[in-house]
């Protein structure tokens, strides 16, 4: 059975719309995958965004807990030399009064 080619043309035509609805189909499934990766990918961002954010309030913190050690630690080691003078300074008042008040 021989087809005529009209019937060749038609029948490669319908093929063709064939072909065509399959790749449209494909396309779209494509298209559905890629919103959901891109979705996706927005969330990610947000999150890494949202973890960038406690970083920065994380390293603000610690630099300002640095500055306070370094103030504690430069503090403290004048505390011997403030006691030690007051500790003088008390000596020398007492006997000070003690030489005024026996003498």
């Amino acid at each position: 059975m021989t087809m005529t080619l009209k019937e060749d043309k038609t029948e490669i035509m319908d093929e063709q719309k064939i072909q065509i609805a399959k790749l449209i189909s494909e396309t779209a499934k494509i298209q559905a995958e890629i919103h959901e990766v891109t979705t996706h990918t927005q969330e990610m961002n947000a999150h890494i965004n949202e973890m960038n954010a406690r970083t920065q309030e994380m390293n603000a913190r610690t630099q300002k807990l640095i500055e306070e050690t370094l103030k504690v630690s430069k503090e403290s080691k004048w505390y011997p030399v403030v006691v030690a003078s007051g500790l003088m300074a008390a000596g020398a008042t007492a006997a000070t009064l003690f030489i005024k008040l026996f003498h």
